[in-house]
């Protein structure tokens, strides 16, 4: 009975050493994606380096404890997700050619520590209207065709 015990114990201890949600596709050895392969919205995971004109990085680098900004397109259901720097982000899109309404919300935990990137890229998501796909980065523009967000694409 006590190494029934045990075994169920280490069973569990394994299952916990997984991957937890809050890492990321990067941060667990994803590379970035061949040259040959077809780059759309839907094939990668998007990574922020840049959100509101201003890098994405706290204290001078992405913030690994918390994990990396970042956007997922599913085109089978038109769902949005992501992460801010400190809150998981579910949503919609609409995209037509080069258009992108994106629709999303977020969860509300309090990160003192990556407050201004999440403000940044909550602000770059609200205010996307158009896409461009240049090589392996996603470039998000305004209504006025400003950039307000850049990231790269990582191989899922």
């Amino acid at each position: 009975m006590r190494s029934i015990f045990i075994s169920a114990l280490l069973g569990l201890g394994l299952v916990g050493c997984q991957m937890m949600p809050s890492q990321t596709a990067h941060q667990s050895g994803a590379t970035t994606m061949p040259a040959t392969a077809p780059l759309t919205l839907e094939s990668a995971y998007w990574v922020f380096d840049e959100a509101m004109q201003r890098p994405v990085k706290v204290n001078g680098q992405i913030s690994v404890e918390l994990g990396e900004p970042h956007l997922r397109f599913n085109a089978a259901q038109r769902q949005l997700s992501g992460y801010t720097g400190c809150n998981r982000l579910v949503g919609t899109y609409e995209q037509a050619g080069n258009q992108l309404k994106l629709q999303a919300g977020a969860t509300r935990r309090l990160c003192h520590e990556t407050a201004e990137v999440e403000n940044r890229v909550t602000n770059a998501i609200n205010l996307t209207q158009r896409y461009q796909v240049e090589g392996e980065k996603l470039v998000l523009l305004d209504d006025k065709n400003q950039v307000v967000a850049r990231l790269h694409a990582v191989w899922l």
